[in-house]
């Protein structure tokens, strides 16, 4: 699993340990959960966790922020429960040191969130919640180093929240922690955003204080930081359509493709009741490398590239994705 890291001392307050542009990945955080597919009975959107991946999203009990955010959209004018966040901790502290959260919904700007969280004054909320387990808590789940964040977005803002159907915002997260050490001297403190199955833009990442030398101070895709691809974050919606009705609307793929990338296998599961009858995977040069009807597909032969894979049902193409074989 990957995480944003500097070499050394990432995110420390001094910046004379920091040194720009360096990121590493931890193969440490491994949740052993399964890969979900059902969305809870009250759920208005989904993006399902995929556990093969993440990227930093955290915030201390200060003002350092580093944030991710990615992007979603609602079939219906929908008043806003809760949003509920896949997160991760190699500690497995979370909950000791959790002290609440900071959420910003952006409208969007071209497939980037239309503000940032220094300079929110057209943002459609901010919410910085301290000590206030009713607006946002915490939760553990099968995995010691995995936990569900709550936030409660009416209680947490004093009033609803009503966002537009067939409108695409952004939502940026980060819980606060009470960091041991200065923010990100302890990468096994932080706090990393799950991967979900997204659909539309590509998520991104910002570190507008620099804190970790990169210079991504700007909003910037985490595909752009890690040269291959990252679908989505992991998050669901609750909340009730101005009918009064719940129904489940995500912006699910149709097929999950997992884990990617791969080395020797990779997985593949319907989303809808569609039954997959064929996948092929092509080079990138349009030459057809294997052709099988089978949902978990071995690659361990392919060389190291990144392949497009085409998923069929009957004669119907429901998918094609990018995958990279390792």
């Amino acid at each position: 699993m990957k995480h944003l890291y500097l070499l050394g001392t990432v995110f420390a307050l001094s910046l004379a340990h920091a040194q720009t542009g360096n990121f590493y990945k931890n193969p440490k955080l491994v949740s052993n959960l399964p890969y979900e597919t059902t969305a809870k009975a009250d759920v208005i959107f989904q993006q399902f966790p995929i556990y093969s991946d993440n990227i930093i999203s955290t915030a201390d009990q200060g003002n350092n922020l580093v944030i991710a955010a990615d992007d979603f959209q609602l079939s219906e004018r929908t008043k806003i429960d809760k949003f509920i966040f896949f997160v991760e901790q190699y500690d497995g502290n979370l909950t000791n040191l959790f002290l609440g959260s900071r959420l910003y919904i952006f409208e969007d700007n071209n497939g980037f969130p239309s503000a940032t969280p220094s300079n929110a004054g057209n943002a459609v909320a901010v919410i910085n919640i301290v000590n206030n387990p009713a607006a946002s808590s915490i939760s553990t789940t099968g995995s010691p180093t995995v936990f569900e964040i709550t936030v409660n977005i009416s209680t947490a803002l004093g009033s609803d929240l009503f966002l537009e159907a067939d409108k695409r915002y952004w939502v940026a997260f980060a819980p606060r922690v009470n960091f041991s050490t200065p923010i990100g001297t302890d990468l096994d403190e932080v706090s990393y955003w799950i991967n979900g199955n997204g659909q539309y833009a590509v998520p991104v990442v910002i570190d507008e204080a620099n804190l970790s030398g990169s210079g991504f101070t700007n909003w910037t895709t985490i595909e752009s930081i890690w040269g291959e691809p990252f679908e989505g974050l992991a998050f669901r919606i609750t909340g009730e359509t101005a009918l009064g009705t719940k129904d489940v609307y995500s912006n699910l793929k149709k097929v999950s493709v997992y884990p990617n990338p791969a080395t020797n296998v990779i997985n593949l599961k319907p989303n809808s009741k569609q039954t997959i009858t064929k996948t092929q995977i092509f080079d990138m040069n349009g030459k057809l490398v294997l052709s099988t009807a089978d949902s978990s597909i071995n690659i361990e032969k392919l060389p190291k590239a990144v392949y497009l894979v085409k998923v069929f049902s009957g004669n119907e193409l429901i998918e094609t994705t990018k995958i990279i074989k390792r």
